[in-house]
C-alpha cells in the first residue's frame, strides 16, 4: 500500500491530524459535507509554495482531489463561506478538505512541509503493512523465549547460561537465524566458561585436596559451610543460593531431581572461588572432613 492509496482509506479527521503534526493548519468552521475546508491561498501558506504551483498540480490531478472532497465554490455556496471569515473578490473559489490537502502534500516536490507530511504518511503506511506468517512466528517465538528467560533470571540462573539457552532454542525454532545464533553462542562461551568449568561443593573439596595434596578431601557439607562463612552463599528454603558477593563466582544451573523429572536449579562454583575458602581446610583445627 503506497501513500496515495492510503489517503483514500483515511477519513477527514485522520488526514487533518497528520497535517497538524507536520505544521498547524486551521480548517474553517464552515462545514461542507461534514468537514472543514481551507482555501488554496491558505494551503500555499501552509506548504510555503506559490498559489500558481498548486493550480498547476490541480490541473493534472483534478479528479483525485475532487474525490477527496475538494470543490470549486460559487454562487450561494461561496456566499455561505464568507460568513465564516473567508473573503474573496473572485466569482469562484476552490476549497480543500483535509484529505485533499494531504494528497497535495504527496504531490508537491519542492516543499519542506510537504516532505514532513510524506514522512508521516510513510510511517503510517509501514504500520498498516500486514505482517507475513514468518514475521509473526519469529515475534511469537522470541516473546516466549524472552518470558522464559525472565523467569530464569528471577530464579537467579546465571545470565550467561540464560543467553546460551535462548540462542540455542532460537536456532532450533528459527532455522533462518541458526548460523547467527551459533556465532553469538560461541562468543558468549568464550567470554565465560560454563558447565564444564562449574563445580559442586563436593567437587570443590576434591579440587582443594588435589591442589594442596590433602590425604582426605573436604566433604561437601563442610565446603558449603565454608562458603557460607565466607559470605558467598546462604540457604533459602533448604536450597543454597549465592549472595551478592558470591554471584560472580557461581551459577545456578538447571538440573533434574534425582527421584522425579521436576526441573530444579543447582548452585555450582567456578574454580576462582577456591582461594576465598581454602584456608578453612588448611587449618589443622578446622573440621575439614569426616573422621
Amino acid at each position: 500500500m503506497n501513500s496515495e492509496n492510503l489517503i483514500s482509506k483515511l477519513n477527514q479527521q485522520q488526514a487533518e491530524e497528520i497535517l497538524n503534526r507536520a505544521k498547524a493548519l486551521v480548517f474553517a468552521m464552515w462545514q461542507w459535507k461534514g468537514t472543514g475546508v481551507v482555501t488554496s491561498k491558505q494551503l500555499a501558506e501552509y506548504y510555503e509554495v506559490k498559489e500558481r504551483t498548486i493550480r498547476t498540480i490541480v490541473e493534472n490531478h483534478k479528479i483525485e482531489f475532487e474525490s477527496d472532497g475538494s470543490k470549486v465554490l460559487m454562487g450561494a455556496d461561496l456566499r455561505e463561506l464568507t460568513k465564516f471569515g473567508i473573503t474573496t473578490a473572485q466569482r469562484n473559489l476552490r476549497v480543500w478538505t483535509p484529505r485533499a490537502a494531504l494528497r497535495l502534500g504527496v504531490l508537491l516536490t519542492k516543499s519542506a512541509v510537504a516532505e514532513q507530511v510524506r514522512g508521516l504518511l510513510l510511517s503510517l503506511v509501514q504500520i498498516q503493512q500486514p505482517q507475513n506468517s514468518n514475521t509473526r512466528s519469529f515475534q511469537q517465538n522470541t516473546f516466549v523465549l524472552n518470558t522464559i528467560c525472565e523467569w530464569l533470571a528471577e530464579a537467579q540462573v546465571d545470565s550467561n547460561l540464560i543467553t546460551q539457552f535462548k540462542l540455542q532454542k532460537l536456532a532450533v525454532l528459527e532455522p533462518s537465524v541458526k548460523e547467527l545464533c551459533e556465532s553469538a553462542r560461541l562468543l558468549v562461551s568464550s567470554e565465560q566458561p560454563l558447565q564444564s568449568n562449574l563445580y559442586t561443593a563436593t567437587d570443590l573439596g576434591l579440587l582443594i585436596a588435589k591442589i594442596h595434596n590433602l590425604l582426605s578431601p573436604p566433604r561437601g557439607e563442610f565446603v558449603n559451610k565454608a562458603l557460607m562463612i565466607a559470605g558467598l552463599q546462604t540457604k533459602v528454603l533448604k536450597n543454597w543460593c549465592p549472595s551478592d558477593r558470591g554471584k560472580q563466582y557461581s551459577a545456578l544451573v538447571p538440573t533434574v531431581g534425582k527421584h522425579s523429572n521436576k526441573g530444579l536449579t543447582q548452585l555450582k562454583w567456578y574454580e576462582t572461588v577456591i582461594p576465598l575458602i581454602e584456608q578453612s581446610f588448611l587449618n589443622s583445627n578446622a573440621p575439614n572432613h569426616a573422621g
